[in-house]
């Protein structure tokens, strides 16, 4: 007989964004908004949930301003 465990690790979600630069002078809500729709975009298109998901973002001005990724905690 065998017998398979399966155990799930603790996992994390990090994102950190930086709001220091140009592209949010003006309307800053708006372009922080499109950043995490794409964020959303990207999250949605996993095929699963594992550590090996991660991203960067970049702004208007195409400046790499936002990093995800799914960390065990």
């Amino acid at each position: 007989m065998q017998l398979t465990f399966f155990t799930r690790f603790k996992m994390k979600f990090n994102l950190t964004c930086n709001l220091d630069n140009a592209a949010f002078d003006d309307c800053s809500g708006l372009e922080l908004a499109k950043i995490l729709h794409t964020v959303i975009d990207k999250v949605e298109d996993l095929q699963e949930l594992d550590t090996d998901a991660y991203g960067k973002v970049q702004d208007l001005n195409g400046n790499t301003v936002c990093s995800w990724g799914i960390t065990n905690d």
